[in-house]
C-alpha cells in the first residue's frame, strides 16, 4: 500500500468493444499511521484500508458503481478482512464470490529484490501477493469483477512517495505478471510556515531546481511554480483548506517531496 499517494487505473472489458476505465487513488499523507484513504476519479472518499503486520482490513465508506464493479450487497460499513498474508497451505479464505477458498499452494516471487509469498487459491482460480494484494484488482474479492467473462488489468500511472512496493506495473495482456519496479530517491528540503494560509516559503539544498509542483491529497496536481535560486515562495491563497504535497525536481534528476497544511 502507498505511504504517500498512488494512482491506479483498472481497465475493464479489454477483450470486448467496450472500453471502460476506473481510476483509484490511494492516499496516506502521514506514513506514521497505518490507515489509507481510497478515492475515486471524482475525488470522493469511498473506502479506507487498515494494515497491521500480516493483515489488511477494508471499510466501505460509500457505494461505487464505476466500471460495473461494486461492493457485495452484504458488505457493511464495518471493518472487514481483505487479505491475510499469514495463511498457510490448507487454510481457508472467505470471499462472497468464491465462497470458501482453499490455499492450495504458496509460491515465492521476487519483487524489487525482495522475496514475497504468492498465495494460490482453489488451484489457481484466484491469487494474491504478500504486501500487494490481488493480482487483478486492488479490492478483489471485496469489489466485484466480471472475471469469468472479461479480463481486468491494473497498472500504476504515477506514484508520489519513496516506498518501492507501490511501483508495480502489471503486463498489458492482463496476466498479472510483474514486469518492473522502480525506486524514487528523495532529497530533503525545508518549507515554512506550516500550517500556512497565504505564502509558502521553500528552501532547497545544494542543486538547481528545474520544476516545482503542488498536489492535493489524492495526487492531482493543482499548482506549478518555478525557481530563480535556492529560495522561493509560492502563493497558495487560492487553494482549498486541506493537506497538500510539494514536489521539487532538481537538474540532477533527484526529487524531493514535502507535506504542508493549508489553513484559512
Amino acid at each position: 500500500m502507498p505511504n504517500l499517494t498512488a494512482h491506479y487505473r483498472v481497465l475493464c472489458f479489454t477483450d470486448s468493444p467496450w472500453d471502460v476505465e476506473q481510476d483509484i487513488f490511494f492516499s496516506n499523507p502521514n506514513p506514521a499511521y497505518d490507515t489509507v484513504d481510497v478515492y475515486n476519479q471524482y475525488d470522493e472518499l469511498y473506502a479506507k484500508l487498515y494494515m497491521d503486520t500480516l493483515k489488511v482490513w477494508i471499510k466501505r465508506i460509500d457505494y461505487i458503481d464505476d466500471c460495473y464493479v461494486g461492493w457485495p450487497e452484504d458488505f457493511t460499513n464495518e471493518w472487514e478482512l481483505l487479505y491475510d498474508f499469514g495463511l498457510e497451505v490448507g487454510d481457508t479464505a472467505y470471499s462472497p464470490y468464491f465462497d470458501i477458498g482453499i490455499i492450495t499452494s504458496i509460491e515465492e516471487i521476487q519483487v524489487q529484490g525482495q522475496i514475497r509469498k504468492k498465495f494460490i487459491i482453489n488451484e489457481g482460480i484466484n491469487a494474491y501477493i504478500q504486501g500487494i494484494g490481488d493480482t487483478r484488482h486492488p479490492f478483489y474479492p471485496k469489489m466485484y469483477m466480471f472475471e469469468n467473462n472479461y479480463k481486468t488489468c491494473t497498472s500504476q500511472l504515477n506514484y508520489i512517495g519513496p516506498s518501492p512496493i507501490d511501483s508495480i506495473t502489471f503486463s498489458p495482456d492482463c496476466n498479472g505478471e510483474i514486469l518492473s519496479t522502480s525506486h524514487m530517491e528523495l532529497i530533503n528540503f525545508n518549507i515554512y510556515p506550516n500550517p500556512v494560509s497565504d505564502k509558502l516559503h521553500i528552501s532547497l539544498p545544494a542543486g538547481v531546481a528545474i520544476s516545482g509542483s503542488i498536489y492535493n491529497a489524492v495526487g492531482m496536481q493543482v499548482l506549478d511554480f518555478s525557481f530563480v535560486n535556492s529560495q522561493t515562495q509560492v502563493d497558495i491563497r487560492k487553494l482549498e483548506v486541506g493537506t497538500y504535497f510539494v514536489k521539487i525536481e532538481l537538474e540532477n534528476g533527484k526529487v524531493g517531496i514535502n507535506k504542508f497544511v493549508k489553513t484559512r
